[in-house]
């Protein structure tokens, strides 16, 4: 891993036109440096500290994956558990095939359901038959779990993986993180999103694919946890789809992406908008990023870090979260 330079940041933020980031460089498992640099609120002169708090976007499916899969280790459920058979009221279209839909398909994209979508939910191809992103099938798998555990998720997160991963102040919900401290966001035109808060439908959190809302410590402090958890890692980076055709370097395991560059690297981006964000874990050395940002433009700032840091073109990851906005 290349060192980094404050100046040199500060440079692609201005270049890029991003306020803030919070930004943690992983070496062996364990968070080895920090940088916190521009504004949270770049109208009030409010700098980036380690409290602030960002919308995890995307970045709350590999956190859900790994809490997924600690129920498979407790024997709760299975990666091959049938979700309509347990949800049969759930609204999924009837068309063939739709009954075959597992744990895992959801987990690894191939379940064959559309991104987002109106209920019921459309099938747009075989589940098993190629990778297709899909939000709505992790909202899917979300509602069995709710059902299996007899609680909603925020609750399950707050009693059952916030505590065990040391995320202090993580939550589910916006309604339940210190306000004060989320960072603000701008637009593709440098503006500042206002009220965003009361445009967005907070009544449909809390939501597995994009809802955690927290800062650069928790999030290290989950990945160094998954780093640890060498059965867990193993799981979420076995190669299971290609994600782009032809296939390049980029696949997919159980909740996040598998990067096959110089070495494997669990590897996912977050995009809510005007907040966007990057995980790297390098799965035999352990080293890896952690990056938030509240920009629209934030992950151009965000890739040329990570190309800094391991010496690697990530054009193709880059092709594939512009594919995925």
């Amino acid at each position: 891993m290349d060192t980094l330079h404050q100046e040199w940041i500060r440079g692609e933020m201005q270049r890029f036109q991003v306020p803030g980031i919070s930004l943690g460089l992983i070496r062996g498992g364990k968070t080895r440096e920090t940088f916190y640099l521009g504004y949270a609120d770049r109208e009030q002169e409010k700098e980036v500290t380690e409290q602030t708090l960002y919308e995890a976007a995307s970045l709350t499916k590999p956190l859900f994956a790994y809490y997924v899969l600690e129920l498979e280790r407790k024997g709760l459920l299975t990666t091959e558990t049938k979700l309509a058979a347990q949800l049969p009221e759930y609204p999924v279209c009837k068309d063939p095939g739709a009954d075959r839909i597992t744990v895992l398909h959801t987990l690894t994209h191939s379940a064959g359901l559309e991104n987002w979508g109106e209920k019921p939910l459309r099938l747009l191809g075989r589940p098993g038959e190629k990778f297709r992103y899909s939000g709505e099938g992790y909202r899917y798998l979300q509602a069995y779990v709710e059902k299996l555990c007899q609680d909603t998720l925020d609750n399950l997160f707050a009693r059952e993986v916030f505590p065990v991963l040391g995320m202090r102040t993580s939550a589910l919900r916006y309604y339940d993180v210190s306000c004060e401290n989320m960072a603000k966001c701008y637009d593709a035109i440098g503006a500042q999103q206002m009220d965003r808060y009361q445009i967005r439908e907070l009544d449909r959190e809390p939501n597995a694919a994009y809802s955690l809302y927290t800062n650069l410590e928790d999030y290290c402090s989950f990945l160094e946890t998954l780093w640890k958890e060498r059965d867990l890692l193993g799981k979420m980076t076995r190669t299971r789809m290609a994600a782009s055709s032809p296939a390049g370097k980029l696949y997919w395991g159980a909740g996040a992406g598998v990067w096959l560059g110089r070495e494997r690297m669990l590897w996912h981006y977050g995009d809510n908008g005007n907040f966007k964000n990057l995980l790297y874990l390098g799965v035999d050395t352990g080293d890896g990023l952690v990056y938030f940002s509240n920009s629209y433009h934030g992950l151009r700032v965000g890739f040329a870090i990570a190309e800094k840091v391991f010496g690697e073109d990530y054009g193709e990851l880059e092709t594939f979260a512009a594919k995925w906005e």
